[in-house]
């Protein structure tokens, strides 16, 4: 019984250093990739031993809101306290190739991004429609460019990610990684006249957003999406009539 409530009050330890450390990156406002003070210094600042320090920011980076740099220091995690997989798409990609599973994440996408951008182009500043238009000719450059899908991959989610970011929305913003989930299993099926339409959409979409034309950016939104999604309903068409010819050969024989 002593051996078990020892185990609980290390937890509560932890627990209470963790809240520590998160509510001193919210006091000092720290950005992703800023570094903490050392051990020695960051244990002394909260009145916690070392030991509890090294398990709560354990604890901490598990939960991607610290990254430990071996050698170099703890720093504030880019990803923001959110997991890999938020939504547990890795179990859900199937034996399709991902078809099914990037329709029903279009849906989604059709839910939330044609009012994230309506919010961004009412919201927006003259300095982020200057980032916005640089992210926008780099999709455009890797569109027409050899480059490997990859190279489309980062500008794409970098683009979309960025409209979210410009919503001035807290929460939109974290919604980032599930919105870059449904692009990554976009481009590997992605063909390249299909890419080229929905860039040249983009350019519709940035156009909108930067003369704040909240209905128009959530039409162009809309339009971006329904395209990349009958894309999706004919390479599902496709798959099923593929399976059913092996299926008839197999069995006809």
């Amino acid at each position: 019984m002593r051996m078990e409530l020892n185990l609980k009050s290390k937890k509560q330890l932890t627990d209470d250093a963790s809240e520590q450390i998160i509510q001193l990156i919210l006091d000092n406002n720290m950005q992703p990739g800023e570094r903490l003070p050392n051990e020695a210094n960051l244990a002394k600042m909260l009145g916690i031993g070392r030991s509890t320090l090294r398990e709560a920011v354990r604890s901490l980076e598990s939960r991607n809101i610290l990254n430990v740099r071996q050698g170099s220091g703890t720093y504030v995690s880019d990803k923001r306290g959110i997991p890999e997989d938020p939504l547990g798409l890795v179990f859900m990609y199937g034996k399709d190739g991902g078809v099914e599973l990037a329709l029903e994440l279009m849906e989604v996408r059709l839910l939330l991004e044609p009012e994230i951008a309506s919010m961004a182009a009412a919201r927006i500043t003259p300095e982020q429609e200057k980032k916005l238009l640089r992210l926008h000719e780099m999709v455009l450059a890797k569109t027409y460019s050899k480059d490997d899908y990859t190279d489309h991959l980062k500008a794409e989610t970098a683009y979309h990610g960025y409209i979210a970011e410009c919503s001035g929305n807290g929460v939109v913003k974290n919604l980032i990684p599930i919105i870059n989930s449904s692009i990554s299993l976009a481009i590997t099926t992605w063909d390249a006249e299909l890419r080229e339409a929905v860039t040249k959409e983009h350019t519709v979409l940035t156009r909108a957003i930067c003369r704040h034309d909240a209905l128009g950016a959530k039409f162009a939104m809309i339009a971006h999406l329904t395209r990349s999604r009958e894309f999706y309903i004919a390479a599902k068409a496709e798959k099923e009539r593929a399976q059913e010819i092996k299926y008839l050969k197999k069995n006809c024989n």
